[in-house]
């Protein structure tokens, strides 16, 4: 591009890892984004980060693909060369996935960062990064295909609910949300989608002129689904209040449940209900 004298943009970019991405490339899109500087007009925008955690994710699903079909077992429990030749197999697959995965989270963290960078640091030429409900689903549902092979790895799903949307603290001893900590204005206690909320660009001005995307829906009824069942896997009816409290407080306006989703969030309500009333007894 920049031969035949046209300055590349990162729509220019973003383009190009489409089509890397239709094609299934993910080292080309690799090697493209980890050129592109962390600042300017050339810094990965939204759509960026999107596209490379949607192959990221594709690329996991086939790794657990390949691990679900794990080679036939050897019958003859004498055939020890055998036996240590299926099991090496599986760990190798198993790591794979591992892989696989570190790959999206350290993918998901650097955007994490990269957008509390440039709220904290405005950069020059450098337009802040947006926030949508599609990249969070695609981490969120990442992370409920590993749960059943690792469940530590599944479990930084909450984690990431929590980055972005917070947990309600509750009082221990009425159960209720006590009132929000980051009231003071503490920047590491407020949820990463509201501090990029706060401080995205008004609609008509220029910046939001620049920044056309990751002004969308913060939150929609797939995410907090994800979020309610992943905190039900994992045994966590209170940490799902918790979170639905905290959808309720900072997001509400943005977000209307479907039935389905405030049926789930009471069973889960119900299931905490429970384990309150046994602590006290």
């Amino acid at each position: 591009m920049e031969r035949h004298g046209v300055k590349p943009t990162i729509i220019s970019v973003n383009s190009l890892l489409s089509v890397y991405l239709r094609k299934h490339n993910v080292e080309a899109m690799l090697s493209k984004f980890n050129d592109l500087p962390q600042e300017g007009p050339l810094a990965p925008s939204l759509a960026t980060y999107t596209m490379l955690l949607s192959a990221l994710r594709r690329e996991l699903q086939l790794k657990l693909d390949d691990l679900k079909a794990k080679p036939e077992k050897p019958t003859d429990v004498i055939d020890k060369d055998n036996e240590f030749v299926y099991r090496r197999r599986v760990a190798l697959k198993k790591e794979h996935v591992h892989d696989a995965f570190s790959a999206l989270i350290n993918t998901w963290s650097a955007f994490a960062d990269d957008a509390v960078h440039r709220i904290d640091s405005r950069p020059a030429e450098t337009s802040l990064l947006g926030i949508d409900a599609h990249i969070v689903n695609i981490v969120l549902k990442a992370c409920h295909s590993v749960y059943s092979e690792n469940r530590a790895l599944g479990r930084k799903g909450l984690r990431v609910a929590e980055q972005v949307y917070g947990l309600d603290q509750l009082d221990k001893t009425q159960q209720t949300p006590a009132k929000q900590k980051n009231a003071s204005g503490s920047n590491s206690l407020v949820p990463l989608a509201t501090r990029i909320r706060q401080n995205a660009p008004e609609p008509d001005s220029d910046a939001a002129n620049a920044q056309k995307d990751g002004l969308g829906q913060v939150v929609d009824d797939t995410t907090v689904g994800l979020v309610l069942d992943l905190c039900m896997r994992d045994d966590q009816p209170t940490k799902a209040v918790r979170f639905w409290r905290s959808i309720e407080t900072n997001f509400e306006p943005m977000f209307t449940p479907s039935q389905e989703t405030v049926q789930k969030y009471q069973t889960t309500l119900s299931a905490h209900k429970h384990r309150s009333n046994q602590v006290k007894e």
